[in-house]
């Protein structure tokens, strides 16, 4: 609903329209009406400035090898919170985001990505009645200020997305595989995303320029060599968890999330075989392009020993990273904490062949983290 008409045809023209005419027409109807006002925010954001957002954007291209970096860039990159999906990032993030030195991404941001500057804010109140309590895949609060992954937001606003794949499951393994790899993708694709990024990037500095930006998305998992092209200084926080674990709940991920966005029909998307090959894609790709990241830059947390002992953990955070603030942060820390104290996760069960397939494909990093495989269900 967020989206641009030009982002729009473009997907329709690739995908078709789906099953639901009726929601193409809203949603242009919607991206025409916004048009004026995207057209004002975009010229007004051109006019300003703000140091922590890179220039020049367009004028190169990621590679994959971090030897190609460029030395010089802001003095204060974002803050990337990366890892697969389910492994407790939108947790650390949650947490990460009271202490009052960040800015990050809002649900009014993820929602009108091209207007929330102005449109948006005057229409804020009534958007904030519309807010769900909570995600439906997971029952996580959501409120006005609830942080949320840019993810959504990029997907409204140009053409590589792994949620395009969500939105046209016909062509799901194609758009998964660009939006995550950047695989089959052109130069003008490429620089587009980048330009694109930095835009969004820097509305949401304007909104406060005196903090540092703290961003989380599972897929940049797979992304960091190109972010770090973009903000060298960038830092990076890995979090992970136990692969049984995050392989059930990310099934579950998908078989909610189809029902809810899918403007196609889903029963052809090969789910399981997506996930038990992207994870070690998205992994090795972690690993190696955070193997020359300095120790201030990139620091890792195990999930299960963050959720026993999260303040211990956090505090690690701010050491490692060179972060200041930690002070001011931490009974911000503590009070988010103990209003979560009564949070039920999600309880999955285990089948032997689901065990046994993790096991098969996930196995040098079930080794690398130390875990074992759970006792099968039955």
């Amino acid at each position: 609903m967020g989206s641009d008409v030009r982002t729009l045809l473009m997907l329709f023209a690739k995908n078709g329209t789906g099953r639901y005419p009726f929601h193409v027409v809203i949603l242009l109807t919607t991206a025409l009406l916004r048009w004026p006002f995207s057209t004002y925010e975009r010229w007004q954001v051109s006019q300003r400035s703000v140091n922590s957002v890179p220039e020049n954007m367009s004028e190169h291209i990621p590679e994959s090898s971090p030897e190609n970096i460029p030395e010089s860039g802001p003095e204060n990159g974002p803050i990337f919170i990366v890892g697969h999906w389910r492994s407790g990032t939108t947790f650390l993030y949650n947490v990460l985001s009271r202490a009052p030195q960040f800015t990050y991404v809002s649900p009014l941001a993820t929602g009108l990505p091209w207007n929330f500057l102005t449109l948006g804010s005057w229409l804020q109140p009534l958007l904030n009645k519309a807010l769900p309590k909570s995600r439906f895949i997971d029952r996580v609060p959501v409120s006005p200020d609830s942080p949320q992954e840019d993810e959504i937001a990029l997907a409204s606003m140009q053409s590589l997305s792994f949620y395009h794949g969500l939105y046209f499951p016909k062509h799901f393994t194609s758009h998964f595989n660009a939006g995550i790899f950047l695989e089959g993708c052109s130069r003008r694709e490429i620089r587009h995303w980048e330009k694109t990024v930095a835009h969004f990037y820097k509305k949401l500095q304007l909104q406060h320029p005196s903090r540092q930006l703290l961003v989380k998305n599972p897929v940049y998992t797979a992304r960091i060599a190109q972010l770090r092209r973009l903000w060298p200084n960038a830092k990076f926080i890995h979090i992970y968890r136990n692969p049984y674990t995050v392989f059930q709940s990310t099934e579950n991920f998908y078989h909610k999330l189809f029902p809810e966005m899918a403007l196609q029909p889903f029963d052809q998307v090969p789910i399981r075989d997506t996930i038990l090959s992207s994870y070690p894609k998205m992994m090795e790709a972690l690993y190696r392009d955070t193997k020359t990241l300095p120790r201030e830059n990139f620091i890792e947390l195990q999930f299960e020993r963050f959720e026993a002992n999260p303040m211990a953990e956090l505090q690690r955070i701010y050491s490692q990273l060179g972060l200041d603030g930690w002070a001011m942060a931490k009974p911000l820390f503590e009070q988010y904490l103990a209003d979560q104290k009564h949070y039920q996760k999600n309880q999955y069960d285990f089948s032997a062949h689901s065990i046994e397939q993790v096991s098969n494909h996930w196995w040098p990093f079930i080794a690398r983290w130390g875990y074992h495989a759970p006792r099968p269900h039955g």
